[in-house]
């Protein structure tokens, strides 16, 4: 692992782990607990391939936006994640429990918010969404396994 990598893993872990705001509003670090409720829940970040992934031109909608990516159950991931983020962790835990009551409370909490597939509140959520996903991605170490099976892999994560 070079220093710059290792340094990019550091500034992206310490930005994540003392979290992100949305509408003003501090949001608890998407920590191990919320990213297994997240699952739970149906999140797709993540296992999004090629064929998931879809372009919508949204001068359609509003001259002088550009085209923007998106994958199906994006909304879903980026509701979801968010209310995660605004709970205790025992709501948290409960929402392991009871997957189909915690959906509800967080599309009633998008619903609140104002964050529908089509208002300035979800592209605002969505990039916070992005900036939670991306910081967990660059801070988090993957073991080379073809090396490790063969024996030549001498890297140490904890370096």
């Amino acid at each position: 692992m070079t220093t710059e990598t290792k340094r990019a893993q550091e500034v992206a872990f310490e930005r994540a782990a003392a979290g992100y705001e949305l509408f003003g509003e501090k949001l608890e670090p998407f920590t191990a607990r919320r990213q297994a409720a997240a699952s739970a829940m149906g999140l797709r970040f993540g296992m999004v391939d090629e064929s998931d992934i879809f372009k919508v031109t949204v001068e359609t909608l509003k001259d002088g936006r550009q085209e923007l990516s998106f994958y199906n159950q994006m909304f879903s991931d980026v509701v979801l994640v968010l209310w995660l983020c605004t709970v205790s962790k025992g709501r948290v835990l409960r929402a392991l429990r009871r997957v189909e009551e915690a959906k509800g409370e967080a599309f009633d909490w998008a619903d609140a918010k104002g964050i529908s597939l089509t208002s300035a509140a979800y592209y605002q959520a969505a990039e916070v969404f992005f900036k939670i996903m991306q910081d967990i991605s660059v801070s988090t170490v993957v073991p080379d396994l073809e090396a490790s099976a063969n024996g030549t892999d001498e890297s140490d994560p904890n370096e």
